[in-house]
């Protein structure tokens, strides 16, 4: 499921804005010119890794990805719909989740969820780590900024392996 480098990116998706930062790199938001599906794209530089341990956790989150894409489908995880690597950088194309993430829905009803909306989305966390867990992949970086909304479905995301 690479695809090439940036020249390859380019072909095949339009990129627009960046709409997160995380340790390692950048999102934007991005278009498959074939189909104009709206995704994300998950771009980590490979200059600023100085540290192995860095460097290893980049490579490591594209080989997770590229490892629960070719599980069976669940709905409560990120999908990766291509990656690209190249010298400077490693780019994944995901789930676009434009509903925000738990950490922003906690911090705007005061850091509480009524008890059934929390206990719905801790059923589903537990099913997406759950359905991870039974075929060896296990997540890294479990926390409310990693736990994003489908916008059209409302269902909670797991994003990040575990190096952004």
């Amino acid at each position: 499921m690479v695809y090439g480098g940036e020249e390859a990116l380019m072909r095949q998706y339009s990129i627009g804005d960046e709409i997160g930062r995380g340790r390692f790199g950048t999102v934007r938001r991005c278009h498959s010119n074939a189909t104009g599906e709206a995704l994300a794209l998950k771009t980590t530089p490979k200059a600023p890794l100085h540290d192995p341990l860095d460097l290893a956790l980049a490579e490591q989150e594209a080989k997770l990805h590229l490892f629960a894409s070719s599980l069976p489908c669940n709905p409560h995880l990120v999908a990766l719909h291509a990656a690209f690597d190249d010298a400077n950088a490693v780019h994944l194309v995901v789930d676009l989740c434009a509903g925000g993430d738990l950490l922003s829905l906690l911090s705007a009803s005061g850091g509480r969820l009524p008890e059934r909306e929390a206990a719905g989305l801790a059923a589903q966390l537990a099913s997406e780590l759950a359905a991870c867990h039974r075929r060896g992949v296990a997540h890294h970086d479990v926390k409310p900024d990693n736990l994003l909304f489908d916008a059209a479905t409302g269902a909670l995301k797991l994003a990040n392996f575990g190096s952004t």
